[in-house]
């Protein structure tokens, strides 16, 4: 693949890309000043932290402002935080990605990781991008090996954030394969390559923690731009047939483990998809896939048919022997998926409108979906074991979803056709 030069930025020379097979990311050790991290009284650290799909994409995409947008950010954003993880910040073919971490050098950012080109495999980057103004301690990068998107190296960075001398934060940032479709059935192609990226995430997760000496009181964090709706729409009840509630009923009735085949069931193709049924009657908030996501990455594995069609029913699929505990902390400050993607907004009479409709795709304007998380993961064993007096807490109050809307003098009423999402975490 050749590196051109994107028409908004100068002529650069290229540089010669880093060896694909070295997998370890490179960190950038710059002057750090003060942050806007703060201790109170009883000597714990707070640290802002922020998630966000700049949709910054590479050159051969038609994306609308690139620079204006990227001057906001950094003059109006970048500032505010500790810890920063982008998404869509792609630095092939453009000097946008360097020119913001030049700036993130002077506002304090000490240390940056980002995702590595494979142009011997004819792959850009990932377009993942951490900057923070805490030390990056250690750091790995894993590249799906289910890729959709075939030109972009999707997969997800790991970096081991020192924010104590003694207490470290374990933070993956990530993004999934894109649909077409907002909410597409479970049979489609890029949902089941998604649900194979999330287990090799879930076996990076479990990598990552094991070599880097994760303790029972660190958070361990994922975020990013899942590409998976978690909200529930109007049509999901009728993807369940009536066959599967009536299997479900009568499980329910014979109190037997929703876990477990009935060899009874006379319609394997019903009785396959109980399991996820069972779920899916109880709850009603979550989408089929959010759910699907959800058991993958606490470990106990989706039926095998929803992996790949192939598959007989007998038996799970991208599980894994440590249980996990999934906290979706987005969900729990909200009580329910907000809308972090094509939201709307009121008209005079009483209606609704696509909220953005310069930078979002004109078909998916309105769909107002939930596609970026802040998932806190822990060993379900660890959980009894530990304490609550010295783990690293997440403050709820002050976990929310960043529209950062601009004013009218801008072309562009928001930054991304992303929100942004943001916490703050508390270090004892």
């Amino acid at each position: 693949m050749t590196q051109t030069t994107d028409p908004e930025e100068r002529p650069q020379t290229p540089q010669t890309p880093p060896s694909p097979t070295h997998l370890v990311a490179p960190i950038l050790s710059i002057i750090t000043k003060t942050p806007p991290s703060s201790t109170n009284a009883a000597n714990s650290t707070t640290v802002k932290l922020l998630s966000l799909n700049i949709f910054l994409q590479p050159l051969m995409t038609n994306t609308p402002y690139k620079a204006d947008r990227l001057n906001y950010f950094i003059a109006n954003i970048l500032p505010n935080y500790d810890i920063i993880c982008l998404q869509e910040m792609h630095g092939f073919g453009t000097g946008r990605r360097k020119r913001l971490i030049s700036a993130a050098k002077e506002s304090g950012f000490g240390h940056v990781l980002k995702s590595k080109a494979r142009l011997t495999k004819g792959m850009i980057d990932g377009g993942l991008l951490i900057l923070s103004r805490f030390p990056i301690t250690d750091s790995e990068e894993m590249v799906f090996e289910c890729q959709g998107d075939r030109f972009v190296a999707k997969g997800s960075l790991y970096a081991k954030i020192a924010v104590k001398p003694t207490c470290s934060i374990h933070l993956f940032v990530t993004q999934l394969q894109s649909s077409c479709d907002p909410h597409p059935p479970l049979s489609d192609a890029n949902v089941r390559i998604r649900l194979q990226q999330v287990h090799q995430l879930r076996q990076f997760v479990d990598k990552c923690r094991a070599m880097h000496e994760c303790k029972p009181n660190e958070m361990v964090m994922v975020v990013g731009d899942l590409n998976i709706d978690g909200r529930r729409t109007d049509g999901d009840d009728d993807k369940m047939s009536e066959k599967s509630r009536t299997i479900y009923s009568k499980k329910q009735n014979s109190n037997s483990d929703l876990g477990e085949k009935n060899t009874s069931l006379d319609d394997d193709k019903s009785a396959m998809s109980y399991i996820l049924d069972s779920d899916f009657i109880d709850n009603q908030e979550d989408s089929r896939e959010y759910l699907l996501i959800q058991k993958i990455l606490s470990g106990k594995g989706i039926p095998a048919n929803y992996a790949n069609p192939r598959f007989s029913i007998a038996g799970l699929r991208y599980a894994s022997s440590t249980p996990f505990i999934v906290r979706d902390i987005l969900k729990e400050t909200y009580s329910e998926h907000p809308i972090t993607y094509s939201g709307v907004a009121p008209t005079k009479g009483g209606h609704s409108q696509p909220r953005e409709n310069v930078l979002t795709a004109k078909h998916r304007q309105g769909k107002q979906c939930c596609l970026d998380y802040m998932l806190v993961l822990k060993n379900q064993d660890e959980v009894e074991e530990d304490g609550d007096d010295d783990t690293v807490e997440i403050d709820i109050k002050n976990t929310k979803v960043e529209e950062f809307s601009t004013d009218e003098s801008f072309e562009f009423s928001q930054i991304s056709d992303h929100y942004g999402i943001s916490t703050v975490l508390i270090v004892p």
